[in-house]
């Protein structure tokens, strides 16, 4: 069963105080590629991102973090002329793939077995924090 999200950008972005630019990227994801195809699960409190890569070395593989947040997945496919295929079914193009981390998420551990690329995100701060405020 897929869930949608419909979501009014006037009537949300004085309650998303601080992350009004997280909204923009929520409203744009619809417009996405859909390649590679990728899971995301949730162990506990920890997001473990996996990803299939049918194909694909570890070497053209690369990942970045810009502004400790967007978490940028990059495939580029080494050209392999010598071959004359009869029927190629496999998708095997370059791609870039990007999440959005809140700020409490930290990248664990990244691991690439069997064509899977495995991201395990933690949260840094576990627990809840009330502050009482002082009005002056």
């Amino acid at each position: 069963m897929e869930r949608k999200i419909i979501v009014s950008k006037e009537d949300n972005l004085n309650a998303l105080l601080g992350y009004e630019d997280l909204l923009e990227r929520i409203l744009l994801i619809k417009n996405t590629m859909n390649y590679p195809p990728y899971n995301i699960i949730r162990k506990d409190r920890d997001i473990i991102l996996e990803i299939a890569l049918a194909g694909f070395n570890k070497d053209e593989l690369m990942i970045s973090l810009k502004n400790t947040r967007e978490l940028i997945i990059t495939g580029q496919k080494k050209n392999n002329e010598s071959n004359e295929y009869l029927y190629k079914g496999i998708a095997q193009r370059s791609f870039t793939k990007t999440f959005i981390l809140f700020n409490d998420l930290k990248i664990k551990d990244i691991r690439f077995i069997n064509g899977m690329l495995y991201i395990h995100i933690y949260r840094e701060n576990n627990e809840e924090t009330i502050e009482n405020l002082i009005i002056s």
